[in-house]
């Protein structure tokens, strides 16, 4: 069973706290901040998680 700080490691974990910003960023920057802007913000940090613990394409890495 994998620990936590496995898991942190793996997704790259404190490299995620900018992504939520990037986001948050544009809106306001289009003028469409709204009461949805937390939830495109959560959305797009767990498809940067997904992105990192994905395997390597064939090629790539080990």
């Amino acid at each position: 069973m994998p620990r936590l700080a496995d898991l942190a490691e793996l997704v790259r974990a404190p490299a995620a706290l900018s992504v939520p910003g990037d986001v948050v960023a544009g809106a306001a920057a289009a003028g469409t901040l709204g009461r949805r802007t937390p939830a495109l913000a959560a959305a797009s940090v767990l498809l940067y998680w997904a992105g990192m613990a994905s395997p390597p394409a064939p090629g790539e890495g080990p």
